[in-house]
Protein backbone atom coordinates (compact mmCIF):
# COMPACT_ATOMS: atom_id res chain seq x y z
CA UNK A 1 0.00 0.00 0.00
CA UNK A 2 1.50 3.06 -0.85
CA UNK A 3 1.54 5.82 1.81
CA UNK A 4 0.74 9.52 2.03
CA UNK A 5 2.89 12.14 3.32
CA UNK A 6 1.74 15.81 4.32
CA UNK A 7 3.46 18.57 2.50
CA UNK A 8 6.23 19.31 5.06
CA UNK A 9 6.30 23.34 3.60
CA UNK A 10 2.72 23.90 4.18
CA UNK A 11 2.82 22.03 7.68
CA UNK A 12 5.68 24.15 8.46
CA UNK A 13 4.46 27.60 7.16
CA UNK A 14 1.09 26.90 9.16
CA UNK A 15 3.25 25.95 12.28
CA UNK A 16 5.01 29.10 11.82
CA UNK A 17 2.19 31.00 11.32
CA UNK A 18 0.52 30.13 14.42
CA UNK A 19 4.02 31.22 16.40
CA UNK A 20 3.69 34.64 15.05
CA UNK A 21 -0.23 35.03 15.81
CA UNK A 22 0.73 33.74 19.55
CA UNK A 23 3.65 36.06 20.20
CA UNK A 24 1.40 39.19 19.28
CA UNK A 25 -1.99 37.43 21.03
CA UNK A 26 -2.06 38.82 24.43
CA UNK A 27 -2.97 35.83 26.03
CA UNK A 28 -2.30 35.58 29.91
CA UNK A 29 0.37 33.68 31.12
CA UNK A 30 0.59 34.05 35.03
CA UNK A 31 -0.34 32.35 37.86
CA UNK A 32 -4.08 30.97 38.75
CA UNK A 33 -4.61 33.11 41.92
CA UNK A 34 -4.14 33.22 45.94
CA UNK A 35 -6.15 30.87 48.44
CA UNK A 36 -7.97 33.44 50.08
CA UNK A 37 -11.18 34.23 48.05
CA UNK A 38 -14.61 32.34 49.35
CA UNK A 39 -16.38 29.88 47.92
CA UNK A 40 -17.54 26.66 47.30
CA UNK A 41 -19.19 24.49 44.51
CA UNK A 42 -18.53 21.97 41.89
CA UNK A 43 -15.14 22.40 39.83
CA UNK A 44 -15.79 21.19 36.86
CA UNK A 45 -11.86 19.67 35.21
CA UNK A 46 -11.51 18.77 30.93
CA UNK A 47 -9.07 16.50 29.13
CA UNK A 48 -8.95 15.00 25.81
CA UNK A 49 -8.44 11.04 26.86
CA UNK A 50 -10.70 9.29 29.73
CA UNK A 51 -9.17 8.19 33.29
CA UNK A 52 -7.71 4.53 33.19
CA UNK A 53 -8.26 3.20 36.51
CA UNK A 54 -6.35 -0.21 35.49
CA UNK A 55 -3.39 1.74 35.00
CA UNK A 56 -4.11 4.44 38.25
CA UNK A 57 -0.84 2.69 40.09
CA UNK A 58 1.53 2.86 37.00
CA UNK A 59 1.58 7.12 36.82
CA UNK A 60 -0.69 7.63 33.80
CA UNK A 61 -0.81 11.36 32.81
CA UNK A 62 -5.01 10.64 32.26
CA UNK A 63 -5.15 10.00 36.31
CA UNK A 64 -3.09 12.87 37.35
CA UNK A 65 -5.85 14.58 37.63
CA UNK A 66 -7.85 12.64 40.04
CA UNK A 67 -4.96 10.63 41.71
CA UNK A 68 -4.33 12.98 44.50
CA UNK A 69 -8.71 13.73 44.73
CA UNK A 70 -8.50 10.39 46.36
CA UNK A 71 -5.43 8.90 47.54
CA UNK A 72 -2.95 10.49 50.01
CA UNK A 73 0.92 9.61 49.49
CA UNK A 74 3.21 9.07 52.61
CA UNK A 75 5.15 12.15 51.74
CA UNK A 76 5.64 15.06 49.42
CA UNK A 77 8.11 17.23 47.98
CA UNK A 78 8.72 20.99 49.40
CA UNK A 79 8.91 22.81 45.72
CA UNK A 80 11.58 25.02 47.03
CA UNK A 81 14.08 22.77 48.85
CA UNK A 82 13.31 19.74 47.20
CA UNK A 83 12.88 17.94 50.73
CA UNK A 84 10.32 15.35 51.94
CA UNK A 85 7.80 16.57 54.03
CA UNK A 86 5.41 14.72 56.13
CA UNK A 87 1.98 13.73 55.16
CA UNK A 88 0.38 10.46 55.77
CA UNK A 89 4.17 9.41 57.70
CA UNK A 90 4.67 12.45 60.38
CA UNK A 91 8.31 11.30 61.06
CA UNK A 92 11.34 8.74 60.03
CA UNK A 93 14.41 7.40 60.73
CA UNK A 94 17.09 5.59 59.23
CA UNK A 95 19.26 2.80 60.35
CA UNK A 96 21.45 -0.21 59.51
CA UNK A 97 23.42 1.99 57.04
CA UNK A 98 20.53 2.99 54.90
CA UNK A 99 18.96 -0.25 54.70
CA UNK A 100 16.03 0.18 57.07
CA UNK A 101 13.72 2.74 57.26
CA UNK A 102 11.24 3.41 59.70
CA UNK A 103 8.36 5.44 59.24
CA UNK A 104 6.01 6.90 62.18
CA UNK A 105 2.49 7.10 60.77
CA UNK A 106 -0.97 9.53 61.21
CA UNK A 107 -3.16 8.22 63.76
CA UNK A 108 -5.68 10.18 62.80
CA UNK A 109 -6.93 9.43 59.47
CA UNK A 110 -9.74 7.22 57.97
CA UNK A 111 -10.23 6.20 54.69
CA UNK A 112 -13.31 6.80 52.51
CA UNK A 113 -15.24 3.97 54.13
CA UNK A 114 -14.69 5.29 57.74
CA UNK A 115 -12.07 2.54 58.07
CA UNK A 116 -9.04 3.77 60.02
CA UNK A 117 -5.75 4.07 57.88
CA UNK A 118 -3.08 1.18 59.67
CA UNK A 119 0.25 0.54 58.49
CA UNK A 120 -0.87 -2.82 57.17
CA UNK A 121 -2.48 -0.33 54.30
CA UNK A 122 0.95 0.48 53.44
CA UNK A 123 1.67 -3.27 52.95
CA UNK A 124 -0.67 -3.25 50.79
CA UNK A 125 0.37 -0.58 49.21
CA UNK A 126 3.83 -1.52 48.52
CA UNK A 127 2.66 -4.79 47.36
CA UNK A 128 0.37 -3.23 45.13
CA UNK A 129 3.19 -1.24 43.11
CA UNK A 130 5.40 -4.41 43.04
CA UNK A 131 3.28 -6.89 41.40
CA UNK A 132 4.15 -7.02 37.82
CA UNK A 133 0.73 -7.26 37.00
CA UNK A 134 -0.24 -3.37 37.61
CA UNK A 135 2.83 -2.05 35.66
CA UNK A 136 4.14 0.94 37.68
CA UNK A 137 7.23 3.05 36.55
CA UNK A 138 8.55 2.81 40.40
CA UNK A 139 7.95 -1.23 40.42
CA UNK A 140 11.91 -1.84 40.36
CA UNK A 141 12.26 1.07 43.22
CA UNK A 142 9.47 -0.99 45.19
CA UNK A 143 11.16 -4.33 44.93
CA UNK A 144 13.84 -3.29 46.42
CA UNK A 145 11.64 -3.10 49.77
CA UNK A 146 12.45 -7.30 51.07
CA UNK A 147 10.81 -6.92 54.44
CA UNK A 148 7.61 -4.73 55.62
CA UNK A 149 7.13 -5.14 59.35
CA UNK A 150 4.34 -3.51 61.11
CA UNK A 151 5.41 -2.12 64.92
CA UNK A 152 1.50 -1.66 66.16
CA UNK A 153 -1.02 -0.05 64.23
CA UNK A 154 0.68 3.09 62.84
CA UNK A 155 4.75 2.17 62.59
CA UNK A 156 6.42 0.49 59.73
CA UNK A 157 10.08 -0.56 59.32
CA UNK A 158 11.25 -1.13 55.62
CA UNK A 159 14.21 -3.12 54.64
CA UNK A 160 15.83 -2.70 51.53
CA UNK A 161 18.09 -5.32 49.71
CA UNK A 162 20.40 -2.16 49.17
CA UNK A 163 20.38 1.74 49.89
CA UNK A 164 18.11 3.60 47.20
CA UNK A 165 18.31 7.37 47.12
CA UNK A 166 15.46 7.87 45.56
CA UNK A 167 13.06 6.05 47.85
CA UNK A 168 11.16 9.04 48.53
CA UNK A 169 10.40 9.70 45.06
CA UNK A 170 8.32 6.19 45.51
CA UNK A 171 6.72 7.42 48.75
CA UNK A 172 5.41 10.82 46.91
CA UNK A 173 4.41 8.90 43.67
CA UNK A 174 2.63 6.18 45.13
CA UNK A 175 -1.07 5.94 46.02
CA UNK A 176 -1.97 5.08 49.41
CA UNK A 177 -4.93 2.51 48.91
CA UNK A 178 -7.35 0.73 50.78
CA UNK A 179 -6.23 -2.95 51.24
CA UNK A 180 -9.95 -4.03 51.20
CA UNK A 181 -11.22 -2.25 48.21
CA UNK A 182 -7.84 -2.79 46.38
CA UNK A 183 -9.45 -5.83 44.07
CA UNK A 184 -11.91 -3.34 43.03
CA UNK A 185 -9.51 -0.45 41.57
CA UNK A 186 -8.14 -1.21 38.44
CA UNK A 187 -12.08 -1.96 37.00
CA UNK A 188 -13.02 1.68 38.27
CA UNK A 189 -15.80 0.19 40.45
CA UNK A 190 -14.17 1.45 43.65
CA UNK A 191 -11.26 3.76 44.26
CA UNK A 192 -10.80 4.33 48.13
CA UNK A 193 -8.36 6.39 49.89
CA UNK A 194 -7.95 8.72 52.32
CA UNK A 195 -7.39 11.93 50.25
CA UNK A 196 -9.75 15.44 50.44
CA UNK A 197 -12.68 13.93 47.72
CA UNK A 198 -14.50 10.38 47.67
CA UNK A 199 -15.17 8.56 44.17
CA UNK A 200 -19.10 8.62 43.32
CA UNK A 201 -19.56 7.57 39.44
CA UNK A 202 -17.61 6.71 37.10
CA UNK A 203 -18.87 6.69 33.31
CA UNK A 204 -16.11 5.54 30.94
CA UNK A 205 -15.66 7.66 28.05
CA UNK A 206 -17.60 10.64 29.46
CA UNK A 207 -16.54 11.66 32.71
CA UNK A 208 -15.56 11.04 36.78
CA UNK A 209 -17.17 12.19 39.75
CA UNK A 210 -16.44 13.04 43.21
CA UNK A 211 -18.21 14.60 46.34
CA UNK A 212 -16.05 16.39 49.23
CA UNK A 213 -14.93 13.82 52.17
CA UNK A 214 -16.23 15.53 55.28
CA UNK A 215 -14.00 13.44 57.32
CA UNK A 216 -10.33 14.51 55.41
CA UNK A 217 -7.71 14.64 58.15
CA UNK A 218 -6.76 18.34 56.72
CA UNK A 219 -9.46 20.20 59.17
CA UNK A 220 -11.75 22.18 57.17
CA UNK A 221 -10.65 21.22 54.13
CA UNK A 222 -11.70 20.13 50.76
CA UNK A 223 -13.10 23.98 50.48
CA UNK A 224 -15.06 22.72 47.37
CA UNK A 225 -18.40 20.26 47.27
CA UNK A 226 -16.87 18.05 44.51
CA UNK A 227 -15.15 17.90 41.54
CA UNK A 228 -16.06 16.68 37.76
CA UNK A 229 -13.42 15.28 35.62
CA UNK A 230 -14.92 15.60 31.68
CA UNK A 231 -13.76 13.68 28.77
CA UNK A 232 -13.91 16.20 25.83
CA UNK A 233 -11.74 14.15 22.69
CA UNK A 234 -11.68 16.91 20.60
CA UNK A 235 -9.29 19.95 20.95
CA UNK A 236 -11.37 22.40 19.67
CA UNK A 237 -14.48 21.33 21.88
CA UNK A 238 -12.39 21.26 24.89
CA UNK A 239 -10.84 25.30 24.53
CA UNK A 240 -14.43 26.06 23.99
CA UNK A 241 -15.64 24.47 27.29
CA UNK A 242 -13.85 26.71 29.05
CA UNK A 243 -15.01 30.11 26.81
CA UNK A 244 -17.90 28.61 27.32
CA UNK A 245 -18.41 27.97 31.07
CA UNK A 246 -18.64 24.25 30.99
CA UNK A 247 -14.75 23.97 32.38
CA UNK A 248 -13.05 25.46 34.83
CA UNK A 249 -9.70 24.00 34.18
CA UNK A 250 -7.97 22.01 31.56
CA UNK A 251 -4.56 20.64 32.28
CA UNK A 252 -2.05 20.01 29.35
CA UNK A 253 -2.56 22.49 27.02
CA UNK A 254 0.21 23.91 24.72
CA UNK A 255 0.18 27.71 24.10
CA UNK A 256 -1.01 27.11 20.28
CA UNK A 257 -4.05 26.08 21.88
CA UNK A 258 -5.14 29.32 23.46
CA UNK A 259 -5.66 31.59 20.76
CA UNK A 260 -9.32 30.89 20.98
CA UNK A 261 -8.57 32.93 24.60
CA UNK A 262 -6.29 35.50 23.50
CA UNK A 263 -7.23 38.67 25.07
CA UNK A 264 -10.06 37.28 27.22
CA UNK A 265 -9.30 38.07 30.67
CA UNK A 266 -11.33 36.01 31.79
CA UNK A 267 -8.72 33.14 32.06
CA UNK A 268 -4.91 32.67 32.85
CA UNK A 269 -2.31 29.80 32.01
CA UNK A 270 0.67 28.74 33.97
CA UNK A 271 3.66 26.50 33.76
CA UNK A 272 4.06 24.42 36.80
CA UNK A 273 7.14 25.31 38.92
CA UNK A 274 8.22 21.28 37.89
CA UNK A 275 10.03 20.92 34.61
CA UNK A 276 8.05 18.13 34.87
CA UNK A 277 7.18 17.73 30.93
CA UNK A 278 10.29 16.76 28.81
CA UNK A 279 9.57 16.14 25.49
CA UNK A 280 11.17 13.64 23.37
CA UNK A 281 11.34 12.20 20.12
CA UNK A 282 11.61 8.16 21.55
CA UNK A 283 13.12 5.38 18.73
CA UNK A 284 12.75 1.81 17.91
CA UNK A 285 16.08 -0.07 17.85
CA UNK A 286 14.09 -2.56 16.42
CA UNK A 287 13.65 -1.29 12.92
CA UNK A 288 16.33 -0.59 10.49
CA UNK A 289 18.21 1.78 10.31
CA UNK A 290 17.04 3.07 14.06
CA UNK A 291 19.51 0.09 14.75
CA UNK A 292 22.63 2.07 13.96
CA UNK A 293 23.88 4.77 16.09
CA UNK A 294 24.82 7.06 13.67
CA UNK A 295 21.40 7.16 11.97
CA UNK A 296 19.37 8.16 15.49
CA UNK A 297 22.66 11.25 16.04
CA UNK A 298 21.63 12.38 12.53
CA UNK A 299 18.04 12.88 13.85
CA UNK A 300 19.14 14.72 16.53
CA UNK A 301 21.03 17.02 14.68
CA UNK A 302 18.22 17.53 12.38
CA UNK A 303 15.82 18.39 14.95
CA UNK A 304 15.71 22.47 15.29
CA UNK A 305 14.93 22.37 19.00
CA UNK A 306 15.01 25.88 19.48
CA UNK A 307 11.86 26.58 16.88
CA UNK A 308 10.02 23.95 18.45
CA UNK A 309 9.97 26.18 21.84
CA UNK A 310 9.82 29.09 20.22
CA UNK A 311 6.85 28.09 18.36
CA UNK A 312 4.84 25.12 20.36
CA UNK A 313 5.75 26.88 24.12
CA UNK A 314 5.76 30.39 23.23
CA UNK A 315 9.64 30.69 24.09
CA UNK A 316 8.82 28.61 27.90
CA UNK A 317 10.91 26.35 28.38
CA UNK A 318 14.86 24.77 28.13
CA UNK A 319 16.44 23.55 24.54
CA UNK A 320 17.97 20.42 25.89
CA UNK A 321 19.92 17.30 24.42
CA UNK A 322 19.43 15.44 27.79
CA UNK A 323 16.68 14.77 29.90
CA UNK A 324 17.29 16.49 32.97
CA UNK A 325 16.06 20.29 33.47
CA UNK A 326 18.27 22.29 35.02
CA UNK A 327 17.22 21.42 38.87
CA UNK A 328 18.32 18.14 38.45
CA UNK A 329 21.97 17.29 39.64
CA UNK A 330 22.64 15.39 36.91
CA UNK A 331 22.59 18.32 34.73
CA UNK A 332 25.25 20.19 33.10
CA UNK A 333 25.06 22.78 30.47
CA UNK A 334 27.62 22.16 27.97
CA UNK A 335 26.46 17.93 27.79
CA UNK A 336 22.80 19.83 27.48
CA UNK A 337 23.64 21.38 24.24
CA UNK A 338 25.63 19.03 22.54
CA UNK A 339 22.92 18.34 19.85
CA UNK A 340 22.54 21.76 18.41
CA UNK A 341 20.69 22.03 14.85
CA UNK A 342 23.40 21.05 12.41
CA UNK A 343 21.45 19.89 9.10
CA UNK A 344 24.67 19.66 7.30
CA UNK A 345 26.41 17.28 10.57
CA UNK A 346 22.97 15.36 9.92
CA UNK A 347 23.46 14.84 6.22
CA UNK A 348 27.15 13.02 6.82
CA UNK A 349 25.75 10.71 9.72
CA UNK A 350 22.39 9.63 7.73
CA UNK A 351 25.30 9.46 4.69
CA UNK A 352 27.17 7.02 6.47
CA UNK A 353 24.27 5.36 7.83
CA UNK A 354 22.51 4.58 4.57
CA UNK A 355 19.46 6.26 5.96
CA UNK A 356 18.27 8.77 2.59
CA UNK A 357 15.23 8.39 0.99
CA UNK A 358 14.13 5.91 3.88
CA UNK A 359 10.51 6.68 4.78
CA UNK A 360 9.57 6.28 8.94
CA UNK A 361 6.20 6.26 10.70
CA UNK A 362 5.89 8.60 13.69
CA UNK A 363 3.14 8.29 16.20
CA UNK A 364 2.49 11.20 18.86
CA UNK A 365 0.05 11.34 21.96
CA UNK A 366 -2.81 13.31 20.41
CA UNK A 367 -4.23 13.18 24.53
CA UNK A 368 -0.71 15.75 24.65
CA UNK A 369 -2.01 18.32 22.05
CA UNK A 370 1.59 19.97 22.15
CA UNK A 371 2.56 16.84 20.49
CA UNK A 372 0.60 17.57 17.14
CA UNK A 373 2.56 20.74 16.24
CA UNK A 374 6.13 19.27 17.24
CA UNK A 375 5.56 16.10 14.84
CA UNK A 376 4.74 18.47 12.04
CA UNK A 377 7.89 20.67 13.06
CA UNK A 378 9.48 17.40 13.03
CA UNK A 379 8.35 15.80 9.99
CA UNK A 380 9.85 19.29 8.04
CA UNK A 381 12.78 19.09 9.35
CA UNK A 382 13.78 15.67 8.58
CA UNK A 383 12.20 16.21 5.45
CA UNK A 384 14.79 18.68 4.50
CA UNK A 385 17.28 15.96 5.33
CA UNK A 386 15.35 13.56 3.16
CA UNK A 387 13.67 11.45 5.40
CA UNK A 388 10.11 11.12 4.64
CA UNK A 389 7.93 11.42 7.47
CA UNK A 390 4.00 9.62 8.14
CA UNK A 391 2.84 11.11 11.16
CA UNK A 392 0.41 8.57 13.26
CA UNK A 393 -1.91 10.42 15.95
CA UNK A 394 -3.36 7.80 18.64
CA UNK A 395 -5.27 9.01 21.79
CA UNK A 396 -3.88 8.70 24.87
CA UNK A 397 -4.85 4.75 26.36
CA UNK A 398 -3.91 3.22 22.84
CA UNK A 399 -0.78 4.99 23.02
CA UNK A 400 0.00 4.17 26.31
CA UNK A 401 -1.22 0.67 25.38
CA UNK A 402 1.27 0.51 22.26
CA UNK A 403 3.85 1.80 24.14
CA UNK A 404 4.16 -0.02 26.94
CA UNK A 405 3.49 -3.38 24.61
CA UNK A 406 6.50 -2.36 22.49
CA UNK A 407 4.06 -2.27 19.90
CA UNK A 408 4.80 2.31 18.67
CA UNK A 409 5.93 2.33 15.28
CA UNK A 410 9.55 3.70 14.54
CA UNK A 411 9.23 6.83 16.14
CA UNK A 412 7.26 8.46 18.44
CA UNK A 413 7.01 12.07 20.53
CA UNK A 414 5.79 12.08 23.98
CA UNK A 415 6.63 13.59 27.32
CA UNK A 416 8.30 12.24 30.52
CA UNK A 417 8.82 13.04 33.98
CA UNK A 418 10.73 11.28 36.63
CA UNK A 419 14.09 13.26 35.82
CA UNK A 420 13.55 16.10 37.82
CA UNK A 421 13.98 14.89 41.34
CA UNK A 422 16.86 12.05 41.59
CA UNK A 423 17.98 10.93 38.24
CA UNK A 424 17.99 7.15 39.48
CA UNK A 425 14.00 7.33 39.43
CA UNK A 426 14.45 7.77 35.74
CA UNK A 427 17.18 5.34 34.64
CA UNK A 428 15.25 2.76 36.88
CA UNK A 429 11.51 3.90 36.86
CA UNK A 430 10.82 5.74 33.64
CA UNK A 431 9.85 3.42 30.61
CA UNK A 432 11.69 4.92 27.66
CA UNK A 433 14.89 5.05 29.86
CA UNK A 434 14.84 1.90 32.48
CA UNK A 435 18.23 0.06 32.14
CA UNK A 436 16.36 -3.24 32.20
CA UNK A 437 13.58 -3.33 29.54
CA UNK A 438 12.81 -0.39 27.89
CA UNK A 439 10.44 1.24 25.58
CA UNK A 440 13.33 1.04 22.84
CA UNK A 441 14.35 -1.73 22.95
CA UNK A 442 17.90 -0.64 24.35
CA UNK A 443 20.85 -2.75 26.15
CA UNK A 444 23.97 -1.92 27.30
CA UNK A 445 26.29 -3.41 30.26
CA UNK A 446 27.97 -0.11 30.83
CA UNK A 447 24.08 1.58 30.92
CA UNK A 448 22.83 -0.67 33.64
CA UNK A 449 25.90 -0.36 35.42
CA UNK A 450 26.20 3.18 35.67
CA UNK A 451 22.17 3.66 36.58
CA UNK A 452 22.92 0.99 39.65
CA UNK A 453 25.59 3.19 40.55
CA UNK A 454 23.37 6.37 40.12
CA UNK A 455 20.50 4.37 42.32
CA UNK A 456 22.85 3.23 45.05
CA UNK A 457 25.21 5.44 45.69
CA UNK A 458 25.87 9.35 47.29
CA UNK A 459 28.34 11.94 46.61
CA UNK A 460 31.11 11.86 43.98
CA UNK A 461 30.16 7.89 42.97
CA UNK A 462 26.87 9.36 42.48
CA UNK A 463 28.34 12.44 40.29
CA UNK A 464 30.24 10.27 38.46
CA UNK A 465 27.25 7.82 37.28
CA UNK A 466 25.22 10.83 36.52
CA UNK A 467 28.02 11.75 34.14
CA UNK A 468 28.38 8.44 32.97
CA UNK A 469 24.65 8.28 31.99
CA UNK A 470 24.49 11.39 30.00
CA UNK A 471 27.18 10.19 27.72
CA UNK A 472 25.64 6.99 26.65
CA UNK A 473 22.81 8.85 26.78
CA UNK A 474 24.30 11.11 23.94
CA UNK A 475 26.01 8.73 22.13
CA UNK A 476 23.49 5.99 21.90
CA UNK A 477 19.96 8.90 21.17
CA UNK A 478 17.80 5.83 21.27
CA UNK A 479 15.78 8.96 23.53
CA UNK A 480 16.39 11.84 21.61
CA UNK A 481 15.94 14.90 24.28
CA UNK A 482 14.36 18.21 22.83
CA UNK A 483 12.70 20.49 25.08
CA UNK A 484 11.82 20.52 29.04
CA UNK A 485 8.74 22.79 29.92
CA UNK A 486 6.59 22.19 33.60
CA UNK A 487 2.74 21.22 32.92
CA UNK A 488 0.25 23.83 31.61
CA UNK A 489 -2.50 25.06 33.82
CA UNK A 490 -5.37 27.06 32.24
CA UNK A 491 -8.13 27.89 34.05
CA UNK A 492 -10.97 30.67 34.91
CA UNK A 493 -9.35 33.36 37.39
CA UNK A 494 -12.28 32.25 39.54
CA UNK A 495 -10.04 29.46 40.54
CA UNK A 496 -8.21 30.15 44.00
CA UNK A 497 -5.33 27.91 45.48
CA UNK A 498 -4.90 25.61 42.64
CA UNK A 499 -1.39 23.32 43.49
CA UNK A 500 0.41 20.47 42.32
CA UNK A 501 3.07 17.97 43.17
CA UNK A 502 5.61 18.06 42.17
CA UNK A 503 5.20 14.87 39.70
CA UNK A 504 2.28 17.15 38.30
CA UNK A 505 -0.66 15.46 40.03
CA UNK A 506 -3.39 18.10 40.93
CA UNK A 507 -3.86 19.22 44.42
CA UNK A 508 -6.88 20.76 45.22
CA UNK A 509 -7.35 20.50 48.96
CA UNK A 510 -6.75 24.58 48.97
CA UNK A 511 -9.08 24.98 45.65
CA UNK A 512 -12.20 27.93 45.77
CA UNK A 513 -14.30 28.94 43.05
CA UNK A 514 -15.21 32.44 43.51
Amino acid sequence: MQRKFVNRRRVLSAALGTGAALATSGCRWAATGSADAGGTGVLRIAQLADIAPKSMLSQNPNDFALTRLVFDPLTEYDHRTLQPRPALATAWEWSDAGRTLTLQLREDVTFHTGRPFTAEDVVASIHAIQDPSRSSQLATTAALVTDLRTQGAHRIALRLSKPAGNLFDLFELMPIVDRETLADLASGKQMVGTGPFRFAKWTPGESVEFTRNPRYWKAGLPHLSGVQVRTIPQLQSLVASLRTGQSHLVPGLSPVDLLGLAGDDRFATTFTDTSDNAWYLGCNLRVPPLDRAEFRQALAYGIDRARIRDVVFRGAGTVTSLPWPTSSPAYRADLAAHYAHDPARARELLAAAGGRGIGLQLAYNSSLPATGYMAQLIQYDLGELGVDIELLPLLGNDFGTRLSSGKLPALWLNSHGFAQLNPASLVTGAAPFRYTKNTSGFTDPAYGAAAVQAWTTTGTAARQAYDELSRILLDQQFVISMVNTGATMTATTQLHGLAWTMFDFLVLDQARLG
